[in-house]
């Protein structure tokens, strides 16, 4: 094993990957019509840090770290809009640039102030694939240069141009270190255990994955039952672009924390935000076909009428509440999710074999963390 328990349990290994991972890499921060208007603001926590990203009047996305240059304050909380960053503690006001413009009794309390000495401090901000993304680098390498052995291995979709589906939205907090989470995404071995009768659609025993720089890379076929009519079989419209002819789902993982799905008919961000070294926030955002509801609608009908025969349950319930078994693969995986924490934190766990193939992802992935941390 290449990591030992500690780097899922222990604060120390939180707090150095906090520097060495997530404050030296481009992180999520959303889509661009989040900030689509002048003064639209987004507060991004990234490692130890928070930066707020706004869109300025020429249009632009500016980028800062959200400090109060007065007495530290955190600016912007959330998201909203407004012509001005302003502290919400002794009111020092920064315009949309960055710049120090107000400081209430400035003439009686600093007299001496050189408001241009005290400018925001500036981070990196950029967009990938109508997606936004914040560095605390100002000067990084650009966003496109970090996503670039990507280009080639994403679908042919265009997220900007996909609706959001408003429902599908989550946030849910899972008790399990970030790298469990994202060890369970490019565990290739789990899909035909675990979710068995839940991603069955998906022919695992043929899917492809590899490491292109940083990221991670998961492209399966569909199952040629599912595939046979799946204009009938797709729960919701098949989205612009899908191949009919070479019907596949990719599922990567940008280095470090966001997983994409692009399945046949839904286009879905998947982001692992550390809170402790016990406990995530996964945030989940997804995006369908253009289509009225009724189309919709049809459409889901069609799929209940035409769905492929669901395969014989592996698992058992040992309890009704019990997510395994619920017919709900986040559920499963959030459950195992907390079950593999659980272990790590047992004084008896013992890492044992792993799978050659299907699990060398979580192997590589580890030698990668461990790598990085060890440069804190």
């Amino acid at each position: 094993m290449a990591l030992p328990p500690e780097a899922y349990t222990a604060l120390d290994w939180f707090d150095r990957e906090q520097r060495s991972i997530f404050e030296r890499t481009w992180q999520f921060a959303g889509f661009v019509e989040d900030l689509a208007e002048p003064g639209a603001f987004r507060a991004v926590p990234v490692g130890r840090l928070n930066i707020a990203v706004v869109r300025h009047g020429d249009g632009d996305l500016r980028a800062f770290h959200n400090v109060c240059r007065h007495r530290g304050a955190q600016l912007l909380r959330a998201s909203g809009r407004g012509d001005a960053i302003v502290c919400p503690y002794h009111l020092w006001r920064y315009d949309l640039d960055g710049q120090l413009d107000h400081v209430p009794m400035q003439g009686e309390e600093f007299p001496n102030l050189d408001k241009k000495k005290f400018c925001l401090k500036r981070a990196g901000v950029g967009v990938w694939r109508g997606m936004v993304f914040v560095h605390p680098d100002p000067d990084a390498e650009p966003v496109e240069t970090f996503f670039a052995p990507m280009d080639a291995h994403m679908g042919p979709y265009r997220p900007d141009e996909l609706p959001e589906l408003e429902l599908a939205r989550t946030s849910t907090v899972v008790r399990a270190n970030w790298k469990v989470i994202v060890e369970n995404w490019i565990d290739v071995y789990h899909l035909s255990q675990l979710h068995s009768d839940t991603l069955y659609i998906g022919d695992h025993a043929n899917a492809e994955f590899a490491w292109h720089g940083p990221h991670w890379t998961f492209r399966e076929p569909l199952t040629a039952e599912y595939a046979d009519g799946i204009e009938n079989r797709s729960p919701l419209p098949l989205l612009p672009g899908f191949d009919t002819s070479n019907p596949v789902v990719r599922a990567p993982m940008l280095y470090p924390n966001l997983g994409v799905f692009e399945g046949e008919s839904s286009w879905s961000t998947f982001h692992v935000v550390p809170v402790s070294p016990t406990e995530s926030r996964i945030e989940t955002r997804t995006r369908i076909a253009p289509a009225s509801i009724p189309a919709r609608a049809l459409q889901a009908a069609k799929s209940l009428w035409n769905a492929p025969r669901r395969p014989a349950r592996k698992h058992v319930q040992q309890h009704p509440s019990d997510p395994i078994g619920s017919g709900n693969f986040i559920a499963e995986d959030n459950y195992v999710c907390e079950q593999q924490q659980r272990g790590f934190e047992s004084p008896m766990f013992e890492q044992g074999p792993m799978a050659r193939h299907a699990e060398g992802p979580v192997r590589e992935f580890r030698k990668r963390i461990r790598a990085r941390v060890a440069d804190a």
